[in-house]
């Protein structure tokens, strides 16, 4: 685009009724309204960012725990299993 015809299109602009007013507050609430719903957005992500973590650390400790009880069951089932079948 050549500079003669980059400034006619400014002036056209500048004439139009892109550039009242009344568009410019549009415009304006317009960007509000996005850049709020980015807001929000990004702070939902991170709360959801942050739970997950939370339940990936109780998922790790409640899998330590049940490798645990399975140990000590199948333990305590080898330590009994003899008897049992002695006795039926």
């Amino acid at each position: 685009m050549s500079s003669m015809s980059t400034s006619k299109a400014v002036q056209v602009l500048e004439k139009s009724s892109l550039n009242t007013p009344e568009f410019m507050q549009a415009y304006q609430m317009l960007a509000q309204s996005l850049k709020d719903e980015i807001k929000y957005a990004t702070d939902g992500m991170n709360k959801a960012k942050k739970n997950l973590a939370a339940s990936g650390e109780a998922k790790a400790t409640t899998e330590g725990d049940l490798s645990v009880t399975t140990k000590d069951l199948d333990e305590d089932v080898n330590f009994l299993a003899p008897g049992l079948y002695d006795r039926c």
